[in-house]
């Protein structure tokens, strides 16, 4: 699935979510972005939502992303929707000194 937000009739945002080939438990979201101008208008809860609706009514069980370490919002807003941390950090890309923190929501959590 992919998904763009639009504010004020002009794209701000996009995310995709993706069931790989051989696994029925979880959705993976990739890809979340939202412009800086429209940051904090909901954009990015909406996108999230948008693909959490989706992720259901595939009948998996959990959702998962990695989030940069150093995206303070981000990293705020999937905490908010139910997101924890879990695993080790890993690496952005070989060579870079970012690193990404992977993020589980368990559905049957979000839904209660």
């Amino acid at each position: 699935m992919f998904i763009a937000a639009e504010l004020h009739g002009k794209p701000v945002g996009l995310a995709s979510g993706v069931v790989h080939n051989g696994e029925k438990e979880c959705v993976h979201i990739y890809q979340m972005w939202v412009t800086p101008n429209a940051r904090g208008h909901g954009a990015g809860r909406a996108l999230l939502n948008s693909i959490l609706s989706w992720a259901i009514s595939t009948g998996v069980n959990a959702v998962e992303l990695g989030v940069t370490t150093t995206n303070e919002a981000a990293y705020s807003l999937y905490l908010s929707i139910g997101f924890t941390p879990w695993g080790h950090l890993e690496p952005l890309r070989q060579g870079s000194s970012l690193s990404i923190q992977p993020m589980l929501l368990h559905l049957d959590e979000y839904l209660a």
